[in-house]
């Protein structure tokens, strides 16, 4: 019997502790305000630290390889030391992201541009706050010379972003990354 007891109650200890953690953070109305203007602002920069492809085999296969930078796995690649930024200018965007993943269709021959880039004014812009996530939620559609690109983030008051990118020719990948705010600069 004592060892029921025991059971029920590391359960609900257990249960209780999981519910506290997950939570969600509650951010003061002071920084919620100031993380509003400043996305509101439309400067910002998503500086990317970590590449989430899809695990594939050929990813598996560069995996087995040694072929992954130390720290790194097929699902997760550390991108410290590489350029790998998404900025909001205004109406503008520009990317320049490593792309680690599988084309679905050939590229062009002798193409140094192997990432993910782009630069101009985007299609169907949305950057809404979800008040139950708080956090804004941006998407839009933009098109270099051979690819279309669905961008999807999720930027969060503590700075941090989640960033989907779709392509028209590669498998989707995941970045993670930090915010960076420009100084607004009304002399233009």
């Amino acid at each position: 019997m004592k060892k029921i007891e025991r059971y029920s109650i590391l359960c609900i200890l257990l249960a209780f502790t999981a519910c506290k953690t997950a939570k969600t953070n509650d951010y003061t109305e002071a920084q919620l305000t100031e993380f509003k203007d400043q996305i509101e602002n439309r400067r910002f920069t998503i500086d990317a630290r970590w590449a989430n492809p899809l695990s594939t085999r050929s990813i598996n296969a560069i995996a087995n390889a040694g072929l992954l930078a130390p720290g790194s796995t097929t699902n997760r690649i550390d991108l410290i030391g590489t350029q790998s930024t998404l900025e909001i200018e205004g109406d503008s965007v520009s990317a320049n992201l490593p792309y680690y993943g599988e084309r679905q269709i050939a590229g062009a021959y002798n193409n140094a541009d192997v990432g993910i880039k782009f630069n101009g004014l985007p299609n169907d812009f949305k950057l809404d706050f979800n008040a139950k996530r708080q956090a804004y939620e941006m998407q839009f559609s933009i098109k270099n010379k051979t690819e279309v690109f669905d961008v999807n983030a999720t930027l969060f008051p503590n700075n941090k972003v989640a960033l989907y990118i779709n392509s028209s020719q590669r498998l989707t990948i995941q970045y993670q990354g930090n915010l960076l705010f420009s100084e607004s600069d009304d002399s233009k």
